[in-house]
């Protein structure tokens, strides 16, 4: 549904241009990650979430001179980054262990924090060797 909205009212094209307008080469794979993080919290399925932002991160990337497999790369790092703010990769040790999320959501948030700049200065200043 979400996609059917997004593709045939052309709210991808405007999200497309949105990105570029504020977007340079250099740094749309940073924003790319992050605007990905944002929705990975909002819709945490993988392939769900990739049908609703190929449509716009792909042809943003395009127009900026961004590698797809660049593109694609951002878009992994922000949804991967995004389960250590909802870590359900844990559940199984909750289980196990008879903890709680409150037991160890604090220590997650702070590798969210320091991995989201490493994730950031990476994608900005590191090159990319197509």
């Amino acid at each position: 549904g979400i996609f059917g909205i997004m593709k045939f009212t052309g709210l991808v094209d405007t999200i497309a241009a949105w990105v570029i307008s504020f977007s340079t080469t250099t740094t749309f794979p940073a924003i790319a990650a992050i605007l990905s993080s944002i929705i990975s919290y909002f819709i945490p399925s993988g392939g769900s979430k990739w049908v609703i932002e190929a449509p716009f991160l792909i042809p943003a990337g395009k127009a900026l001179g961004v590698p797809d497999a660049q593109t694609v790369i951002a878009y992994m790092f922000g949804g991967d980054l995004t389960a250590l703010v909802q870590p359900f990769f844990a559940v199984p040790f909750m289980a196990v262990c008879g903890l709680e999320f409150k037991d160890f959501v604090g220590y997650s948030f702070v590798a969210f924090i320091v991995l989201a700049l490493i994730m950031i200065f990476g994608l900005t200043f590191v090159p990319f060797a197509v």
